[in-house]
């Protein structure tokens, strides 16, 4: 019984950070959509909507949004005890470690690629300028604005030097989840052993 009060107190706590994770995220997410207009007023272009599209706040508030609602899911099925929230949240979490797991392996199995990327990149760059540079006044601006130095071999760099923090903070994450998955089954089948028994 005790085992069991424990592993309901660490579900909450679990499914409070990812609540509360996610809380900020969509926070962050909405007050980016809401006021989205300085960002692209401090660089001095006019962004296209395609390209609005694709800024970060949608990605915030999407992910904020899944965060909220599985922190919500974990916690609602350990509090009241629901089979059916806590199997759901299980197989969320399990789904979303197997595309990471997934993803991490085809990065490792195509990492010599990147370098060939890298290179297509800098082609592509340098051919986009050469063509584009003070005859599209958009292009000129964006690129005066936003390029000071060279990008590309400090992202390369910057993979190169953080990876090992990206694979320890990607490892922290899995074991996180992989702890939660274990607290959750174990509350899935221990519900009709306390109910019952």
């Amino acid at each position: 019984m005790a085992l069991f009060s424990l592993l309901k107190i660490l579900m909450f706590l679990f499914n409070s950070i990812i609540f509360f994770g996610g809380l900020g995220l969509l926070g962050i997410g909405l007050c980016l959509k809401i006021d989205g207009s300085s960002l692209t007023d401090f660089l001095g272009v006019t962004v296209s909507p395609f390209t609005q599209l694709l800024v970060v706040r949608y990605l915030c508030i999407v992910i904020g949004s899944i965060l909220l609602l599985l922190g919500i899911l974990g916690c609602w099925g350990a509090i009241r005890e629901n089979k059916s929230l806590l199997l759901l949240f299980f197989i969320i979490i399990l789904t979303l470690f197997l595309v990471k797991m997934a993803s991490a392996m085809i990065i490792l199995i195509f990492s010599s690629t990147v370098n060939v990327l890298f290179a297509h990149i800098d082609s592509w760059a340098v051919r986009t300028l050469q063509e584009s540079y003070d005859k599209k006044e958009d292009i000129t601006k964006m690129w005066n604005t936003t390029m000071k130095e060279g990008c590309l071999h400090k992202l390369k760099e910057s993979l190169e030097k953080n990876g090992k923090l990206i694979g320890g903070v990607g490892l922290g994450i899995s074991v996180f989840e992989v702890a939660a998955m274990v607290v959750s089954i174990i509350l899935f089948f221990k519900i009709d052993d306390i109910s019952y028994g």
